[in-house]
């Protein structure tokens, strides 16, 4: 029986496009030291997992939202852990030889919270340009705290992965969830109702502004178009052409 579960655990194994850390990788992994920044034995022993994927994580536990306070928090409850990351990358660095495949990348997520990334099986012809938006499945290492360009120390979560994909910028943009507009509907009723009523009423202020200002014009004025409108009825000449000319004799009498 013993000799079957061995057998049916390689067969797992062999299957697996995400292989589980043998009992040696877990136990030098085990063995890192947070902080320190430097390949140890730590990092290789997630970088041979690693080199043998092949660009599927399949049925294999993943962490699609990995929390990155909690990783620099507590390293060793999240060591080794299957996380997604997605963000920009910021700074783009070739280990020397040996290691010449692996790049060590930092990347910055829409929270801003620099990630270090050690990206195994990098082929000299891929190329990938700072400022670019990308996703890649990681085991988390461990913490490493080193001197950034600011001058000052910062932590950072450091990761082993591999098969990195650029993402396109409209496919990430948020989308609504579902349900989320008829949420919007429901809001935008009731405000569309009050601008309505506010239009209203400022319409109405407006008119009453207009209807005071006439209101409030001085008497004289009014009496001076009144007086106008008689004197020029008073000039008028009669249609008659013989009472006209009368009338202009009158007039001009003394």
């Amino acid at each position: 029986m013993a000799h079957l579960a061995i057998v049916r655990s390689l067969l797992c194994f062999l299957i697996a496009v995400v292989p589980p850390l043998t009992a040696s990788q877990h136990d030098r992994l085990n063995r890192a030291i947070d902080g320190r920044d430097q390949l140890d034995d730590a990092f290789f022993a997630l970088l041979e997992n690693v080199q043998q994927w092949n660009g599927d994580v399949g049925d294999a536990p993943i962490r699609l939202r990995p929390d990155y306070a909690a990783l620099l928090a507590d390293p060793a409850r999240y060591r080794g852990d299957l996380c997604r990351l997605l963000g920009r990358i910021q700074q783009q660095t070739r280990l020397p030889p040996p290691n010449e495949s692996v790049w060590e990348w930092f990347i910055r997520g829409d929270d801003r919270q620099p990630v270090l990334i050690y990206v195994a099986g990098l082929n000299s012809d891929q190329a990938y340009r700072d400022g670019q938006l990308i996703e890649i499945d990681a085991r988390f290492c461990k913490r490493i705290d080193a001197i950034a360009m600011d001058g000052r120390q910062h932590s950072y979560s450091a990761f082993i992965g591999a098969f990195p994909r650029t993402i396109n910028e409209a496919a990430a943009a948020p989308s609504l969830p579902p349900g989320q507009s008829d949420h919007l509907w429901i809001v935008s009723i009731p405000v569309g109702a009050m601008f309505i009523i506010f239009i209203g009423l400022l319409l109405y202020a407006r008119r009453g502004t207009r209807q005071t200002l006439i209101g409030s014009r001085p008497k004289m004025a009014l009496g001076t178009l009144a007086d106008r409108d008689r004197l020029d009825s008073e000039d008028a000449l009669p249609d008659d052409p013989a009472a006209a000319l009368a009338e202009l004799k009158r007039r001009a009498a003394p």
